[in-house]
């Protein structure tokens, strides 16, 4: 893990992760993760890049049987790490991940227009 706590109980930390849409921001690449040795898909998933600093987690939920949509470490900012769970997660898997890590939920909400 990339991310070191500064100051008392804070919560702040520096991370050295290497931005995917800002690559000048950050050193550390991100770990690359196969979510097929996890899930039994249909179809083999593609392997998922995941920030280094919170790819732990992100396996932990993995291990646990609970697919993710998206995560983001944050990028030196340590109370924006992120991990949006799927839409079908019901029991929210806080022991998993950090007391910093917010824990976000993909729902598909059907926008279609009314016959007008």
């Amino acid at each position: 893990m990339t991310t070191t706590p500064r100051g008392e109980g804070e919560g702040e930390g520096e991370c050295t992760c290497r931005s995917s849409n800002r690559p000048d921001i950050g050193e550390t690449p991100e770990r690359i993760l196969d979510p097929n040795e996890y899930f039994d898909w249909t179809t083999p998933a593609k392997k998922v890049a995941v920030d280094e600093c919170i790819a732990d987690e992100v396996l932990a939920l993995w291990k646990a049987g609970i697919w993710t949509r998206g995560s983001c470490c944050g990028h030196n900012d340590f109370w924006d790490r992120s991990i949006i769970l799927d839409e079908d997660v019901v029991v929210i898997p806080f022991s998993l991940v950090s007391r910093q890590t917010k824990l976000k939920q993909w729902k598909l909400v059907d926008l279609t227009r009314p016959n007008e």
